[in-house]
């Protein structure tokens, strides 16, 4: 996936951030992932992140605890840390899982209720409202916008240009291709490549 990030989302920067001040690596990383559409379904604190975070304040607090001029305070803040961001990233990397149901929804189903959605991420339509209102607002449903009235996602269609083809020339044969950012699928001639709408990860047929 290529994923524009400003020079602080960078991981070799987050790295640094993490080894001299835990928590600011910790919140770059959450702040990676908010900063884009490519952020909402990769580069952020999931769960196996976050388990190799929360494994390394762990270890962290347990050098604390064989030092014996280390302060209670110190160690008992690697493993409050630790288990927030453990929990954190079981949280969010269940919120990443619904973000890809809802481009399956929209792209592979043609299911624009809300509702229906929400029932089945067995989450309430007011947070199934907001995370749609969110991947509107990363440009992932580009133009889209949220009837209350309907419970409606509303799309903005697009119109495909029409295919031009030469006379004696035989067009490419379209293949669909399955994103692996988000789960969207896609017709695209053999050979050609093109950029996910949703997420913008680059899909070669």
């Amino acid at each position: 996936m290529t994923v524009n990030q400003k020079w602080y989302h960078q991981t070799v920067v987050i790295i640094l951030a993490f080894l001299v001040f835990w928590p600011l690596g910790i919140g770059l990383i959450i702040s990676r992932s908010r900063a884009s559409k490519q952020g909402m379904f990769v580069g952020g604190l999931d769960f196996k992140t976050a388990c190799i975070v929360a494994a390394v304040l762990a270890v962290m607090g347990l050098y604390c605890i064989s030092k014996s001029n280390s302060s209670f305070v110190g160690m008992m803040a690697y493993f409050i840390g630790a288990v927030a961001v453990f929990l954190y990233g079981k949280k969010n990397d269940a919120k990443i899982e619904r973000y890809k149901k809802y481009v399956d929804f929209v792209a592979n189903q043609h299911i624009d209720n809300i509702d229906t959605m929400a029932n089945a991420c067995n989450i309430p339509y007011g947070t199934c409202r907001a995370e749609l209102a969110t991947l509107i607002s990363k440009d992932v449903f580009k133009g889209a916008s949220i009837d209350d009235v309907t419970h409606t996602l509303v799309l903005l269609r697009r119109v495909a240009p029409p295919t031009v083809v030469e006379p004696g020339v035989t067009s490419a044969p379209t293949v669909s291709v399955t994103c692996s950012g988000c789960g969207a699928t896609v017709a695209l001639a053999r050979g050609t490549s093109c950029e996910c709408e949703y997420c913008g990860n680059i899909l070669n047929a």
